[in-house]
């Protein structure tokens, strides 16, 4: 025959433990009439009485007294059971994917603080270009950088990046740059994705040939500002802990929006017209699969890395 619901079977047990059916509504969290209502449909589908009432009181036939004990083990047995899963997913490595300039721009000065954290116990960091998939990796939570639309998947927001014009101090002081004009007689490191174009065209400046080293790897190019070489443009969360510490500095305010227009790589797309929605801004985010067991430990990972994103 098939198998009555859960829920029936829990309030015969409840109700032959309490030896009525008030009490058993009350460990249920139910009203009395729904503990009722399921006996009677158990009683239907087993077709047979579970209670005989005695004055005021329910009692349980030999019969249904014997199903509530076995009921009860097999009970136990799922609660250990369950147990047994939780207390694995909070025993085994959270595994956190990142990619490589995010693990040596932002996460990197922010290690020593995550792991005196609980948000950083058995926390398991794999630096990776791949994108994780969170199906036959191994990966609990990832870090992508986007919109925050990827389907099927749980995303929280940890930076809104822009571009921003940085140097050293060093650097800023030695070739006299207090606004952008100053730019354009100073050493430029030139990127493919990010043309000098995009700032000096939006403050109507003529954009100057290229006379310095060109990279599309943003660490070579940060590693090269550090170093006094040029200064760059660059993604605001590959500097905010270094524009913080003084390391490096803004040599202008001026600030770019990302996507400027609408931005591929190499080359800008169109403008937006006035009225058209603007996408979402680009920036990092945290992803991971809404069913992963352990999202009591991605939940606290999150909501660090969303406070230390601030």
């Amino acid at each position: 025959m098939r198998l009555p619901s859960l829920f029936a079977l829990r309030a015969l047990e409840a109700a032959v433990r309490h030896g009525g059916y008030s009490a058993a509504a009350r460990e249920l969290s139910v009203t009395q009439g729904a503990v009722s209502q399921q006996i009677r449909k158990l009683e239907a589908e087993l077709g047979a009485s579970l209670f005989h009432r005695r004055g005021n009181e329910m009692v349980p036939t030999p019969e249904a007294a014997r199903l509530a004990g076995e009921i009860a083990t097999a009970v136990a047995g799922l609660q250990g059971a369950v147990e047994g899963f939780a207390a694995a997913a909070e025993r085994e490595p959270l595994v956190l994917s990142v990619d490589g300039r995010f693990a040596a721009r932002w996460l990197a000065p922010k290690l020593p603080r995550l792991l005196a954290h609980p948000a950083g116990a058995n926390l398991d960091i794999r630096v990776e270009d791949r994108v994780a998939n969170f199906t036959a990796d191994g990966i609990d939570l990832g870090v992508r950088f986007g919109r925050g639309d990827w389907p099927l998947l749980a995303a929280e927001r940890l930076t809104t990046d822009r571009f921003y014009v940085v140097c050293t101090p060093q650097f800023a002081a030695e070739h006299r740059i207090a606004t952008a004009r100053d730019l354009l007689e100073a050493p430029l490191i030139h990127s493919a994705d990010r043309p000098w174009s995009m700032l000096f065209d939006r403050l109507q400046l003529p954009t100057p040939p290229v006379n310095g080293p060109v990279s599309n790897d943003s660490l070579l190019v940060l590693e090269a500002v550090a170093r006094g070489v040029g200064a760059a443009i660059v993604r605001s969360s590959m500097v905010d802990d270094d524009l913080a510490s003084g390391r490096l500095m803004r040599p202008n305010s001026d600030s770019l929006p990302l996507p400027l227009d609408y931005v591929r790589p190499g080359q800008l797309v169109r403008p937006v017209a006035d009225p058209e929605t603007l996408p979402a801004p680009y920036g990092y985010f945290a992803v991971w699969r809404p069913d992963n067991r352990k999202q009591r430990r991605i939940r606290l990972l999150c909501d660090w890395l969303t406070a230390a994103g601030k």
